[in-house]
């Protein structure tokens, strides 16, 4: 330590730092501030979220002051859409003052589709039903998801969902979008979903909640549950659903949806340019109907055609039947025609795909003319082959060794560890 000493050697302090010395020993020591901000913070985490509903659900509340609300030129509160609002997103429309006939009514919705895309038989029919259950599906126990469906690109599905968005209540439209993030807004919100580029999806984004939400959300009951402080949130995921993809969805959610194949348009072929069209005069012709309605509708019970013959599709088409019962006129039977063209025929596909297998792997051994192959060169050769699903069968993905083996197994038929000449695998 270093210092001032006189001429003997003795240390020698300055008067300024014997000053400082004695007011630090005389000074009163500080009193901790802890003890009260603690006390306080605990007041503010115990205090309830102004949403509590009595199921555990609380919010810390901040312990910065509040900022002054920003005041407008009129002197008045300024109000500010904040960051991740939905308000904004969908302007509500007034139903049409006058009364509106319902088959009238489903004519012009059906005349926009065929006007403004190139979609195969019964197809516009159907989107018309399916638009206008829109504005009554929560009066009903199941909301079927409307599939387009397209071998390539430029086949029109984006344009078909721009113009599902002009005539269906509340669209929400995204080609990116996750699960977490859809059954929050569908809480919130109860829009119609219209999901854009789902086969570009990561498969994460698909199995990370997207896909539970649309085979959910098919049922009125539906809903997902996530943890919220000390306790938990409900979240219903119920919601009516538009998707569109290049290939076939997943199956659980093909089971739930009315699925119209898309093509290109042929030179010659032309269709309405969509976005010079404003549906808002049909939108509100929609809401006075369903207005007018509604004690009707929730009434009925349809009578379903016998082509139908499992309960899933029954209850996808029951909403729709009700609405073209109900519309009169021609609608009845166009409805149950389109239910049998769209429905009906591809679930009876889907029911011989077992068999269909069975029948190529049958073809494949008496090609190779073995009684024993590996499931790998089983799988290359089941692709080969042309106008079959293994190319979508797993999930919109080509056929794998181990769904092969997945799928034989329901019919009692196993795998196992072969030789064929020097080599060993699974066959």
């Amino acid at each position: 330590m270093f210092g001032l000493v006189d001429h003997g050697g003795n240390p020698v302090v300055a008067k300024g730092v014997i000053n400082t010395i004695h007011e630090n020993q005389t000074r009163k020591p500080r009193r901790s501030r802890a003890p009260k901000n603690q006390a306080r913070l605990k007041g503010l985490f115990q205090r309830p979220h102004p949403n509590h509903n009595g199921g555990g659900e609380w919010r810390a509340l901040s312990a910065k002051p509040r900022r002054k609300k920003p005041v407008n030129a009129k002197g008045g509160r300024q109000r500010r859409t904040p960051a991740g609002s939905m308000r904004g997103f969908w302007s509500a429309s007034e139903p049409w003052p006058k009364p509106v006939r319902g088959e009238e009514l489903l004519n012009a919705l059906s005349d926009c589709f065929r006007r403004h895309l190139i979609l195969p038989p019964y197809a516009p029919e159907a989107c018309a039903l399916w638009a206008l259950h829109t504005y009554c599906y929560h009066h009903f126990t199941f909301t079927p998801r409307l599939h387009f469906r397209s071998p390539a690109k430029r086949c029109g599905k984006s344009e078909v969902l721009g113009l599902l968005k002009r005539l269906v209540r509340e669209p929400l439209l995204s080609s990116d979008i996750t699960g977490p993030v859809l059954f929050r807004v569908i809480e919130a919100r109860r829009p119609t979903v219209l999901v854009d580029e789902f086969d570009s999806m990561s498969k994460a984004t698909q199995d990370g909640g997207l896909r539970n939400v649309l085979n959910s959300g098919f049922e009125c009951d539906g809903c997902t549950y996530r943890v919220q402080g000390d306790g938990y949130a409900r979240y219903s995921t119920f919601a009516p659903a538009a998707v569109a993809s290049i290939g076939s969805l997943p199956l659980t959610v093909a089971d739930r949806s009315i699925c119209v194949p898309m093509r290109r348009k042929l030179d010659d072929e032309k269709v309405a340019n969509r976005r010079k069209f404003d549906g808002t005069e049909l939108k509100r012709k929609c809401l006075r109907w369903v207005e007018d309605n509604l004690d009707a509708l929730t009434k009925a019970e349809p009578q379903f055609p016998p082509e139908l013959k499992n309960d899933r599709q029954k209850n996808c088409w029951e909403v729709l039947l009700v609405l073209a019962d109900r519309s009169g006129g021609k609608w009845p039977a166009l409805a149950r025609a389109a239910a049998v063209a769209l429905s009906a025929a591809v679930a009876d596909d889907d029911d011989d795909v077992g068999e269909l297998l069975l029948g190529d792997i049958r073809n494949i051994f008496g090609q190779e003319g073995t009684e024993r192959i590996f499931s790998k060169t089983l799988v290359r050769r089941l692709l080969e082959i042309k106008d079959r699903p293994w190319g979508t069968t797993s999930n919109g993905f080509p056929l794998t060794p181990y769904k092969l083996s997945r799928t034989l197994s329901g019919f009692r038929i196993f795998s196992g560890t072969i030789r064929i000449g020097k080599a060993t695998d699974k066959g």
